[in-house]
């Protein structure tokens, strides 16, 4: 591989680290609103006018079962989007110098 392929490939690797930390970046702050609506949720289903409420109870426990269920999806995409970040800089770490 010539000099100038090794630096276009590095060029792209870099590129892909980017978009991954960003990537990450947002997935984070998904996951933080949705840590932040999960705790409303639960503060809500705590509230005595609510749980001793039949429907409204069975709305907030629907709400928050819908939340978490969202906040365990998305951690699973950050889970994979970190390792997927990891792997692009070892690459980048044990890529021969240009």
């Amino acid at each position: 591989m010539s000099a100038g392929e090794r630096r276009e490939k590095e060029k792209q690797r870099q590129t892909l680290i980017r978009r991954l930390q960003r990537q990450e970046a947002e997935i984070i702050i998904a996951l933080e609103k949705l840590e932040a609506e999960k705790s409303r949720a639960e503060a809500e289903l705590s509230r005595p006018e609510v749980y001793s409420s039949g429907e409204k109870a069975k709305a907030a426990r629907r709400r928050l079962e819908q939340t978490a269920a969202a906040l365990s999806a998305k951690t699973a995409e950050w889970e994979a989007a970190a390792a997927e970040l990891e792997a692009a800089k070892r690459e980048t770490e044990t890529a021969p110098i240009v």
